[in-house]
């Protein structure tokens, strides 16, 4: 039994161990739930997962007058251990409970679970945040009906996880497990299908027969002991609409001429909502529907079509539930992410090691984006631009120490032995722009986006690690590297994650540009991972893999290809505004070539 207490008004619920609807908390309110326990040979968690609105809520647990308290920014999570359990329960087993407090800072729509078992369920499409030390695993029981396709994606906020599952109640491991997840940057993923008689041979609760055990594997060294791996863990199949929490990117998967839907909950009125999806591969499109819960290409109230990344803004959005359709023009990979932009406060949206976020800035404006350090590393803020001119700001929270990029066009912030902590990030708008921001570490490397170019620098002898995710296997993969000065060198690997000049399955070696073509012949489903070294002394330069055979071009930005006889390469460029002047300039190494342009 669960009661919880809004000043004068009591209402009681009957629940399992996890609150899978949302709650709202008002702006300077405290909730109060009574957690009865049980079971005193248990450890109990307690974790408070914000979906949506400007806030941060704060978590307090009070057991027998000892009060713990989980102030973090965003999910906050409290943990008592079974000893500590029956020391303050002594004497009051059979009436012994935990009062849980929630205080908003402002409106928000949160969950709060209490864990005393060895797995949560997990209710479909609905995310749930988790915590866990370096070498610890969570388990997670998720049910759904037969012949449905499954996406579980496990984003870490901080710190590494690593995420597996089996048929069944069996709990998976790393060394045992009949699913793995693909990396994606630091995100983790699983698409499979519940088949008749693989998962679905355990029967479920209700309609539902087919049964997965999920794992999540807290896989960082944090630089203290205190601090915690926190990610955000969602399972949905084929039918069911995704619930996007507030900031937090979400990445997705939908084949060719397919859709998948989300929502997003905005709990007041009146404040702007902002709807972006950053494209990876292929041409994901938006649709947005404040009444349809599936909008369409044939049914919707706003639309975003851009070839590549496209964004929503509401203005003045209603206190109601937003319905969002990414249709898939080809096979694509994607995060989509919502945020509620509230100019009187300091929210943020969260920066994932290695993956790269689609933003817009007016302007004079500024967008704020937050990423938390592990241990001490070289970390790398790369603000690649599509149109305007965007500058780059980057501040760690501990020491108050800042770095700033304000350059014409692409800005690049790289830290040597980064201290561990949180970096607040921010973008702010010489013009309109719009522009791709990512936080990596060198031990990351970042996703790279079909299609589009980003720039690095290197020091004699260094390394950059990147990747591409191969979602279509029709047409050739290629990686070109365009130096600005020096000699870098290119590597690709399928197998190894960091390839270098001694262990890699592609090379290109020549002085000046360097490309790798893979056929598609050869081509396979999956991650590539790459590599650019400096191996005669500093060197820039802007580093694109394609496999659509379309490339966006920076305003001032050269973009070295090759290209074989009566063959064709399809580039796309922006406008940064209407009647001004454009030239476009093609320069032959070797041979000859034409081109033809477009505005149409």
């Amino acid at each position: 039994m669960h009661v919880y207490v809004v000043h004068k008004y009591i209402h009681t619920y009957t629940y399992h161990s996890i609150l899978s609807q949302h709650q709202l908390v008002n702006k300077r309110e405290t909730l109060e739930f009574i957690y009865n326990f049980h079971d005193l040979t248990r450890d109990v968690s307690f974790i408070l997962t914000p979906i949506s609105g400007a806030g941060d809520p704060d978590l307090s647990v009070t057991v027998s007058s000892h009060t713990y308290t989980a102030r973090s920014w965003m999910e906050d999570s409290i943990t008592i251990d079974h000893s500590t359990l029956r020391s303050l329960c002594q004497g009051l087993v059979d009436r012994c409970h935990a009062s849980v407090k929630i205080y908003g800072y402002t409106a928000s729509l949160f969950s709060i679970t209490a864990l005393s078992s060895n797995s949560t369920v997990l209710a479909d499409g609905v995310p749930q945040a988790g915590s866990l030390h370096h070498g610890q695993y969570a388990y997670y029981h998720f049910e759904c009906k037969p012949e449905r396709e499954i996406s579980i994606v496990a984003t870490p906020t901080r710190g590494k996880v690593m995420l597996y599952a089996n048929h069944g109640t069996s709990s998976p491991s790393y060394n045992r497990h009949d699913y793995k997840a693909t990396t994606h940057g630091s995100v983790q993923m699983l698409r499979l299908v519940a088949k008749r008689g693989g998962a679905c041979n355990d029967t479920g609760s209700g309609s539902n027969n087919c049964v997965f055990t999920i794992a999540v594997l807290g896989n960082s060294r944090i630089f203290n002991s205190t601090q915690l791996s926190v990610y955000s863990l969602v399972a949905r199949s084929t039918e069911f609409i995704t619930v996007l929490r507030q900031g937090v990117p979400l990445r997705g998967w939908a084949r060719r001429h397919s859709e998948l839907f989300y929502r997003f909950d905005v709990p007041t009125a009146g404040q702007n909502l902002l709807i972006e999806v950053t494209k990876i591969t292929g041409d994901p499109d938006l649709y947005i529907s404040s009444h349809v819960t599936h909008p369409t290409r044939h049914n919707y109230e706003r639309h975003s079509l851009h070839i590549g990344s496209d964004a929503v803004i509401i203005s003045h959005a209603n206190k109601t539930s937003y319905y969002i359709g990414v249709y898939a023009f080809k096979n694509s990979t994607y995060t989509i992410m919502a945020q509620m932009i509230d100019p009187n406060d300091t929210s943020s949206q969260i920066l994932i090691d290695g993956s790269p976020q689609t933003g817009i800035v007016a302007h004079g404006e500024r967008v704020q984006y937050q990423f938390y350090l592990a241990s001490i590393t070289t970390v790398t803020f790369s603000l690649t631009v599509q149109v305007g001119d965007p500058d780059l700001n980057v501040t760690q929270i501990t020491t108050g120490k800042s770095f700033v990029a304000n350059r014409y066009g692409t800005d690049i912030v790289m830290i040597h032995n980064a201290k561990p902590g949180r970096y607040q990030v921010v973008v702010y708008g010489y013009t309109d722009a719009l522009y791709t921001l990512s936080a990596t570490t060198i031990e990351e490397g970042r996703m790279l986006s079909d299609g589009i170019a980003i720039r690095g620098s290197l020091q004699r002898r260094d390394y950059d690690f990147y990747s591409i995710y191969v979602d279509r296997t029709d047409r050739d993969l290629t990686v070109s590297v365009t130096p600005f000065n020096g000699d870098p060198d290119l590597y690709i690997s399928r197998m190894t994650r960091h390839p270098s000049n001694l262990n890699h399955t592609y090379a290109a070696l020549m002085f000046g540009e360097d490309s790798i073509t893979i056929p598609k012949t050869g081509l396979k489903h999956g991650t590539y991972y790459i590599s650019v070294f400096a191996p005669l002394g500093n060197c820039s330069y802007s580093i694109l893999a394609t496999f659509s055979n379309q490339t966006m071009l920076e305003d001032g930005v050269p973009q070295a290809a090759s290209l074989h006889a009566e063959a064709g390469l399809y580039y796309l460029f922006m406008s940064p505004q209407r009647h001004t002047k454009l030239i476009f300039t093609l320069s032959f190494y070797r041979g000859l070539g034409d081109m033809f342009i477009s505005n149409i």
